[in-house]
């Protein structure tokens, strides 16, 4: 991976926010799935749209195919969430290989989407502080791996 500007790697940085953001989204509605569409099956509110087993009235038969729809949107959410991860994956190792201050805020700031008054009251500094530091680290990052002499 290699950028042109620092200003294009700060754009790569805030996409892997947003597909954080993405990633945990798609993760609680994977949580809650199972649950969701047994109560939709339970409650009468899935038109199965297949006739056998709206005219079977045979209970057994409908849970099987929530339960096979569960599994196969399951399977999609981890699909992407799989996909999501790969693609961020180059940026977030980079962020987490700061184990310093900066590295932290943009942990926070970046990977869990954090608004930047909140993580200057996780790291105790102040926002503005919180801010020079967040800008500090991104050049720092870029000078060191992208902007080789």
């Amino acid at each position: 991976m290699s950028y042109k500007s620092l200003s294009e790697f700060k754009n790569d940085l805030h996409e892997v926010r947003d597909k954080s953001r993405i990633i945990k989204a798609k993760i609680k509605s994977l949580e809650t799935l199972r649950d969701d569409k047994l109560a939709d099956a339970n409650s009468g509110a899935i038109d199965y749209s297949k006739e056998r087993l709206q005219t079977s009235h045979d209970p057994d038969k409908a849970l099987v195919y929530v339960l096979d729809e569960i599994e196969r949107d399951s399977k999609k959410l981890i699909c992407q969430i799989e996909e999501l991860k790969e693609e961020i994956a180059p940026t977030v190792e980079l962020i987490e290989k700061r184990k310093d201050i900066g590295g932290e805020i943009l942990r926070l700031y970046f990977l869990e989407g954090l608004r930047m008054v909140e993580v200057a009251k996780r790291v105790s500094y102040s926002e503005s502080r919180t801010w020079e530091i967040w800008r500090k680290t991104i050049r720092d990052i870029y000078e060191k791996e992208f902007n080789k002499p």
